[in-house]
């Protein structure tokens, strides 16, 4: 993402739908988190002008040397009731354009 100012800006569009949390089932999911990082970030995360990472991004991305970082994401969980919903379920037969059986809760 070029430039700080386009990356604040689709940032804070991120940070208004990721606020509102989701809703979901209590089962643990494989579902790893997803980072935004401006391109001035990266160039500093690797020592390396925007301009390098950006070639290298094109054509031999692992000329550049790859970089460890760890993080910890914390989850709460927030019961809520909810009433006449609907939901999707994927059919077993073929697929014939965009048609999914529908199941009403």
């Amino acid at each position: 993402m070029e430039g700080q100012a386009n990356f604040d800006r689709i940032a804070n569009r991120y940070k208004t739908l990721a606020g509102k949390g989701r809703i979901g089932f209590d089962k643990e999911t494989e579902q790893r988190p997803i980072f935004m990082v401006s391109s001035d970030k990266m160039g500093q995360l690797f020592n390396t002008p925007v301009e390098k990472l950006k070639e290298a991004a094109k054509s031999t991305p692992e000329s550049i040397a790859s970089q460890k970082v760890i993080y910890q994401v914390v989850k709460t969980k927030t019961p809520v009731d909810a009433v006449n919903v609907m939901g999707f379920l994927e059919g077993t037969d073929k697929k014939r354009g965009s048609t999914r059986d529908l199941l009403t809760l």
